[in-house]
């Protein structure tokens, strides 16, 4: 985790699996925003990273474009898709301002295939 610093100063790209799993709520959100400041990140690195922390998931630190899901489609192969992507009912985007925490939550965006079954005592089915 030291080198996350040193690579805002290179054209590099950081891929960290489960970035939330080992860091601080606060210092997970610091670590982010140095790569969002272009004043800190001059080069342009990139920072990928999958989590389940939900304290990221806001509007005030990723754009829609910034998230990305991972589901199981029905022939269960892993299918990914930005927020961005996601249609309301009435086919307009999810709103830029919205709570996506929140939305994600009430299961509006997918990627959680199974879990609602599983919590009414069902099966992975």
């Amino acid at each position: 985790m030291l080198r996350v610093p040193f690579a805002t100063c290179e054209e590099r790209l950081v891929i960290i699996d489960e970035l939330d799993a080992k860091l601080h709520p606060k210092l997970l959100r610091y670590v982010i925003s140095m790569f969002k400041n272009r004043k800190i990140n001059k080069h342009g690195a990139q920072l990928l990273f999958t989590s389940h922390d939900m304290a990221t998931m806001k509007n005030t630190v990723f754009r829609r474009d910034e998230i990305w899901f991972a589901a199981l489609n029905a022939s269960h192969s892993s299918e990914i898709y930005s927020l961005y992507e996601i249609r309301r009912e009435d086919n307009e985007r999810v709103n830029s301002t919205a709570a996506f925490d929140k939305q994600y939550m009430e299961g509006r965006y997918g990627a959680d295939p199974y879990l609602q079954n599983i919590l009414n005592g069902g099966d992975w089915k």
